[in-house]
This record gives C-alpha cells, sequence and structure tokens, in this order.
C-alpha cells in the first residue's frame, strides 16, 4: 500500500492507488518494461499524462528526495518498490514542483491520467439526477 507523504498531497497518493485498479489507464501512464533491472535500467524513467488534450511524455531520472536514508514525498511499504515515488516526481515535474501539488483533488490526477473530463458531484445538497449521475459514471 502506498503512504502520503506530510506535503499535502494525499489526493494524488488517492488518485495513484486507484489507477492501479485500471489496468490499461496504469499502463498509459506508467508504460512497461521499465525497471532497476540490469538490462532494462538506464537510470531514468518516463510516464505519460494527457495535459490540456495531448499526451505527453515527462521523463525523470531515478534520484528520489530522502532525508535520513527514508524517501520525502510517496513511498511504498515494501522497500525495494519505487515506481509510485517516481510518478510522484513525474507528475511534480508536469507541474513545476512538488510545491505545486500540495492540495488538489483526485478527479484533476485522473483528467492527467486518463484525457477524460473530471466532474466533481456536491453530496451536501445533492441533485435530483444523482443516481443517473453516478449510473452514468
Amino acid at each position: 500500500s502506498l503512504h502520503p507523504p506530510l506535503t499535502g498531497d494525499c489526493w494524488f497518493v488517492a488518485a495513484t492507488a486507484s489507477l492501479t485498479l485500471y489496468p490499461k489507464p496504469l499502463q498509459r501512464v506508467v508504460p512497461p518494461g521499465q525497471s532497476f533491472k540490469q538490462g532494462d535500467y538506464a537510470g531514468i524513467f518516463h510516464f505519460q499524462f494527457c495535459r490540456y488534450g495531448k499526451w505527453v511524455d515527462v521523463v525523470i531520472d531515478d534520484r528520489l528526495p530522502v532525508k535520513d536514508g527514508k524517501l520525502v514525498f510517496m513511498h511504498s511499504e515494501q522497500q525495494d518498490e519505487f515506481w509510485a515515488a517516481l510518478l510522484e516526481k513525474a507528475y511534480a515535474k508536469l507541474s513545476g514542483s512538488y510545491e505545486a501539488i500540495i492540495g488538489g483533488y483526485m478527479n484533476e490526477a485522473f483528467v492527467d491520467f486518463t484525457g477524460g473530463i473530471g466532474e466533481s458531484v456536491r453530496l451536501k445538497v445533492p441533485k435530483p439526477d444523482l443516481f443517473h449521475t453516478i449510473k452514468a459514471a
């Protein structure tokens, strides 16, 4: 399972965890064939996001911020699993910085993960067609 950092991008952590439930979009965002295994490893990783209706490739190096030997931002329970932290770094690069991804909404990340259209539904005062909206989604 993924653990959020203390920086306020829990919305991105939740979106990343949800992305793992959908293999096709996951493979689009995190293209297969990248690993730390000898022969595959190049010191860089690339991810794809849909920004403003166009798919863009974001290339990052493998250096992740650490403090006292532990990842500063997103991390996994497994000590040898880094894909989520690398994805977060790529998203921070796409957005301009780690600071730029503090605070947000899950649907923002899903728009960038899928190229779809995000929609928010206020549940405190539900519209009469709420069931239809949920069913359509």
